[in-house]
């Protein structure tokens, strides 16, 4: 049994190696959306020229697909859990964008600074259990 299985459920052990595999494998998807939201984020809030910034769009579209792809494929739970919703009413905002262009930097800028603090605030939350389990 590795460190980063779980011993009461048998059936969800992981050996080291595919334990690293599923890691960096969602790691390099995470960091390719990023470079795509980041990169596409200026065409976008600013109206540049599409031909400038869409195939970033599209990186973080497709890298955003397969980290959804990959979260219902190991748990369906996922699409009720907080996370899975809260990325949904992001989709939501985004195709929103469709219906009210005039306010897209505004829509686009809300989706950012909002699940931004999301996931500062479950990265703490989380830290916090971590610690608490430990008896800290």
């Amino acid at each position: 049994m590795t460190k980063h299985s779980l011993p009461e459920h048998p059936q969800y052990q992981l050996s080291e190696t595919r334990f690293w595999i599923q890691r960096l494998s969602k790691t390099s998807i995470r960091a390719l959306h990023i470079l795509g939201v980041a990169i596409s984020s200026g065409g976008f809030i600013y109206h540049l020229d599409k031909a400038l910034w869409l195939n970033w769009w599209l990186l973080a579209m497709f890298s955003g697909v397969l980290m959804m792809v990959q979260e219902i494929y190991r748990s369906k739970l996922w699409l009720i859990q907080l996370k899975g919703v809260l990325t949904f009413i992001k989709l939501g905002l985004l195709a929103s964008i469709a219906l009210l262009p005039q306010q897209q930097p505004n829509i686009y800028i809300t989706v950012l600074f909002t699940f931004s603090l999301y996931c500062s605030w479950t990265c703490r939350i989380t830290a916090l259990l971590d610690l608490a389990s430990k008896g800290y």
